[in-house]
Parts: C-alpha cells; sequence; structure tokens
C-alpha cells in the first residue's frame, strides 16, 4: 500500500543512539529531506498516542490508530504539533507555539510543495520512536531503513538527564508489542524498570535488541548500524548507510563527517542535547570507567542474553 510518489527511507533505534547524527549527514547529499522526529509525542505530529508506539507487521486489523498515523505522516497529511514547554527560552517557546519550531516548518514546506505539486525526489525521517513501528513500516510502506544501536551503558550514560518511568509505562501498555517481543519478561522486571532509571535503560535497550534482530533477519531492507563502528570510521559506515538507501555519498556529506568527528571534546557541553564536533574515536569506549559498577551490574542482568544478538562481547 503506497501512498506516496517519493523514496521513503527511515533512520531510527533508540533515543541518544547516533540518529540525528546520521540524519544530518544524510541530509547533506542532495534531494533528501530530512523530517525530524515525528513520532515524537511531544514534538512532532499531532496524535502521537505514546512514547515508541507499536504496530504490528502481521496483523492489519490491530494497533489501527498507529498505523492511520503512521499513513498521514508518510502522507504528509498529519498536522504538527504546536506545544511549547515552560522551560525553553523565550524565543524557542514562541517559535514553536507559531510553526512548531523548525521541525515544524520543514514540515509545512514539505506539505506546501507536495500539494503544489513539486517533486520530493527522498524523504528521510530522522525516528527513534518509529523503532518499533517498524515492522509494519516496512511491510506495508515499502521502506527501506536502518537501526543504530548503542552499548547499553553508553546509551544510560547519555540519558542521564532523562527519565525511563514513563517510557517503560507506554511499552508494558502496549499488549501485541509485549506479546509478541516480551512474553517471558516479568511484570516485576517490567515494575522494576519504571522505578529504576538503569534497569529502564535496560529493559528498552533489551526490546528493541529482539525487534530489530528479527526484523533484520527477514527484511533486506532494514540494517542494523553499531553507534560504536560509526564513531571509528564514521566516513565508511555513512558510505555503507548511503549504499543502502541508494543516495549518493558526495563530498558534502565527506566534508561534513570530517568536520564533526575530529573534535576535542568526547560529550556535549553542559545544557546541549547534541554536539557535533566530538572526538568520534574517543566517544565509542567513553562509558568505560565512568559508569557506576552497580548501575553495569544492573543493566547487564537485566539485557541478559539478547546483549550477544548484536555485540560480540560486552
Amino acid at each position: 500500500m503506497k501512498n506516496h510518489d517519493y523514496k521513503l527511507v527511515v533512520i531510527c533505534g533508540l533515543a541518544r543512539s547516533g540518529t540525528t547524527y546520521v540524519g544530518r549527514a544524510l541530509s547533506k547529499a542532495r534531494g533528501i529531506h530530512l523530517i525530524h522526529e515525528p513520532l515524537n509525542r511531544d514534538f512532532g505530529v499531532k496524535g502521537v498516542p505514546r512514547w515508541y508506539p507499536y504496530a504490528s507487521g502481521d496483523d492489519r486489523e490491530k494497533d489501527a490508530d498507529t498505523k492511520k498515523l503512521i499513513r498521514d505522516i508518510i502522507g504528509l497529511r498529519a498536522e504538527w504539533t504546536h506545544s511549547s514547554p515552560p522551560e525553553y527560552p523565550m524565543l524557542t517557546r514562541l517559535s514553536k507555539r507559531v510553526y512548531g519550531g523548525r521541525s515544524g516548518l520543514v514540515w509545512s514546506a514539505l506539505r506546501l510543495k507536495k500539494n503544489l505539486g513539486f517533486p520530493l525526489h527522498t524523504l528521510c525521517l530522522k525516528d527513534p520512536f518509529a523503532t518499533f513501528a517498524l515492522g509494519h513500516m516496512m511491510e506495508a510502506h515499502n521502506i527501506k531503513a536502518i537501526c543504530l544501536t548503542k552499548h547499553p551503558c553508553a546509551l544510560y550514560l547519555s540519558q542521564t538527564r532523562r527519565g525511563q518511568g514513563e517510557l517503560i509505562e507506554d511499552l508494558f501498555a502496549q499488549q501485541g508489542l509485549r506479546d509478541r517481543y516480551a512474553v517471558d519478561i516479568s511484570d516485576s522486571t517490567w515494575e522494576s524498570a519504571m522505578r529504576h532509571r538503569a534497569k529502564g535503560v535496560a529493559l528498552l535497550w533489551k526490546i528493541m535488541a529482539r525487534t530489530i534482530t528479527y526484523l533484520a533477519e527477514n527484511h533486506i531492507d532494514l540494517s542494523i548500524v553499531r553507534h560504536e563502528d560509526l564513531c571509528v570510521d564514521p566516513i565508511k559506515m555513512i558510505r555503507g548507510i548511503c549504499d543502502h538507501f541508494g543516495i549518493a555519498f558526495g563530498f558534502s556529506i565527506e566534508k561534513y563527517l570530517v568536520r564533526t568527528s575530529q573534535g576535542d571534546q568526547v560529550y556535549a557541553k553542559s545544557g546541549k542535547l547534541h554536539s557535533f564536533k566530538r572526538n568520534s574515536l574517543a566517544l565509542k569506549d567513553a562509558w568505560r570507567g565512568i559508569i557506576d559498577p552497580g548501575e553495569e551490574t544492573k543493566i547487564r542482568e537485566v539485557v541478559g542474553d539478547d546483549f550477544y544478538s548484536i555485540y560480540e562481547q560486552w
């Protein structure tokens, strides 16, 4: 079922796994229109029911509301939200209220181009919150996708400013997701993950790993990309992603990668969510020796053997 006449590619994976960086790199290619997190419940399109909404790929009658929302996103019919958190600076709040911020402005421009009949070559959805809907998106909408992964301890360290309780509650509320990928996970594990951030990150990672490894085994159009490999050789990995998507890897992308991966800092400066001038090689294992050993043990216990479906050694 295809309701668009442009190529569609998806960059997903858990939040803080490098999706924004990869999206920005690909946006340097000609003909690529980058859409930032339409399934973000706070700042994406209107009507997103929960964090990481699930949509099954094998039963079209289930998850009907989420599937309709995805159709409306892919068809550029959904409306962008104009919410504005009070903790944001005044100018940022004003821009979000007026046109949905930078992402809302890009969305409106693309909708206008489509409605006026201008050709859109390739839409790139950069959205970690699409990860558990990816099975449906690949089955129903003829897309190619990559899913970025990151060591669960590194992910935990990256998410120091984010709680996990609400995210885990949203996952638990999706019976179809639990039936498909979490039938062996006890209620006590879920409850503990809602209360403890390290366990919450680990459980989210565990279910993500099960989801994407299953999909990758059954879809040649999905490629799993490890954040650590991206850190070691960003040019090689981004070139491979471009080949997977059928996007030309040109000078603009390479220039961006060189400029943003050879900085002298490892983490973003205090108060900033993203930094794109990092020492990428040092970033690869930066969590080691920093994370609390007790928290690492909790993460390792929850993740269990699912870790080795993606990584060879801890």
